[in-house]
């Protein structure tokens, strides 16, 4: 039986632009709940018409980049989805291009250390890492990433992935 065909849905961002003093090598990353970024304001796509290309949109201080195989793509859009599903709000981003290795990449304007966001795949079974961020310095060093699990729900199975690092970081993939 063939994979199911992933198809990743990015709903709010809510992001931090505090700064720590920690100079490691390696970022500890603490695991956040959306309750954890309750006071933050998220970025969200309302407003934005549906089938606006993601790959090159800048908005709250982030530009974001869809790529496939390092290759920007224009197979992410802005759409109102499939609706409230767990953590998503429409409007959203969608990956129409069914690439499960496509990477959203977020670069800042500004260094932060937490990140949040709610995702839903086009599966209804729980998911074990559904999605990963991986965090990276002002020279494009890795320091740190987490993984987070999609929980079943009736029509996507998803969720909320939230971090803090302790090291500023200026992109997250």
């Amino acid at each position: 039986m063939p994979a199911p065909r992933v198809t990743k849905i990015l709903g709010c961002l809510v992001v931090s632009t505090a700064l720590f003093t920690a100079t490691p090598v390696h970022a500890a990353v603490i695991p956040l709940t959306a309750a954890d970024l309750a006071g933050v304001a998220p970025i969200t796509f309302a407003g934005i018409p549906d089938n606006t290309v993601v790959n090159g949109l800048s908005l709250g201080g982030v530009t974001f980049n869809y790529l496939v195989g390092s290759i920007p793509s224009t197979a992410a859009i802005i759409d109102g989805g499939p609706g409230t599903t767990n953590n998503v709000l429409p409007p959203n981003i969608v990956n129409l291009s069914g690439n499960a290795g496509a990477v959203l990449r977020l670069s800042f304007n500004a260094p932060r250390v937490q990140l949040g966001y709610g995702f839903a795949l086009l599966t209804t079974g729980a998911v074990p890492a559904a999605t990963t961020v991986s965090l990276f310095d002002a020279s494009g060093l890795l320091v740190g990433s987490l993984s987070g699990a999609g929980a079943s729900d009736p029509i996507f199975a998803g969720g909320f992935l939230g971090l803090q690092s302790t090291i500023p970081f200026v992109r997250a993939d």
